[in-house]
């Protein structure tokens, strides 16, 4: 029977802590379609081991996790992600989990080890940048504020594969989320304010028509009412998507510097459901590249949305 459920923080823990005198390995899953293993490359070090029926390429080690292959008797590879720095152990087991499960549904052995490969590159690239695993605050509300406007996307038009498709900050876009039609940049901003940040020339420099999305979000106790921690809305994405669209999504997701950490369930937010739109289109106060002198490279500014109330849409 194939496992429904992914893999959580305790259970990998657990089966670490089964291994008797940390010696030796124990398969994470008989089910799972490819061979997972856990142990120890020594008493002190956590160590994954993948045995695939295919030699891996361009495969390199971090500052905390050093990666080695080889080919056994059989002609088999292993590939061993190996723990060096107990300091980041606890980033250490969400990467074994989400190796393990971003794996688990796959059509063959080489699919199965092109994926895990892909995904250990876009964990580099995350560690890089975050190598707590957490997202600082002013990120984390702006990750909040994208995921909500693509939950109301997915809700609103046909395919949930074409709204992920759309949002492009993650991919490093200028705006948000782009259409052939159009595009949205989404702001957060407190409840209190009345102002939005824009952080280049090109966040609102478009011919095309687009929107300015602001959500009002400020953090609140945990479990108030109609709140939400990052963890939540993920998982609610998650339910109403298919496999190709949530592969798609949890790429995404990583790209933005977010992947599940049982830390984040102490953040909660508040938010208004209903964001406030604008449409920017000509006349729409920004700067343009075309409007500024040679001179200037680089700019950012901030909007008074109290100001800005000729353009906004009205529900």
């Amino acid at each position: 029977m194939m496992r429904t459920t992914m893999m959580d923080t305790e259970e990998i823990k657990k089966k670490w802590e089964s291994i008797s005198d940390k010696s030796g390995y124990i398969r994470v899953d008989a089910t799972h379609k490819m061979e997972w293993y856990l142990g120890y490359q020594d008493p002190y070090n956590k160590s994954l081991l993948l045995i695939s029926n295919r030699q891996p390429t361009n495969i390199r080690s971090s500052e905390s996790i050093e990666v080695t292959c080889r080919l056994r008797f059989d002609n088999k590879w292993t590939i061993l992600f190996n723990l060096t720095n107990p300091k980041h152990e606890e980033v250490y087991e969400l990467l074994c989990i989400d190796l393990i499960e971003y794996s688990r549904n796959i059509n063959s052995n080489q699919d199965g080890l092109e994926k895990v490969l892909y995904r250990y590159k876009q964990w580099l690239n995350l560690l890089k940048a975050t190598p707590s695993g957490i997202m600082d605050g002013s990120k984390l509300k702006g990750l909040f504020g994208e995921l909500l406007y693509l939950d109301k996307q997915i809700n609103n038009i046909n395919g949930a594969l074409e709204s992920i498709q759309a949002w492009m900050g993650p991919e490093g876009a200028d705006q948000d989320f782009f259409y052939s039609t159009g595009w949205a940049e989404v702001k957060a901003t407190t409840v209190s304010s009345n102002q939005v940040s824009i952080s280049s020339i090109e966040q609102l420099d478009n011919l095309l028509p687009g929107k300015l999305i602001v959500y009002r979000i400020d953090e609140t106790a945990p479990n108030a009412k109609d709140a939400l921690t990052i963890n939540h809305l993920v998982q609610n994405i998650l339910n109403k998507l298919c496999l190709d669209s949530s592969d798609t999504f949890k790429d995404k997701l990583l790209k933005a510097g977010y992947v599940y950490n049982p830390g984040y369930n102490a953040i909660w937010y508040k938010f208004n459901n209903i964001p406030d739109e604008y449409d920017v289109v000509n006349g729409f106060p920004k700067i343009t590249r075309a409007s500024l002198p040679v001179h200037i490279t680089e700019a950012s500014y901030k909007l008074d949305l109290a100001s800005i109330k000729a353009w906004k849409v009205v529900h």
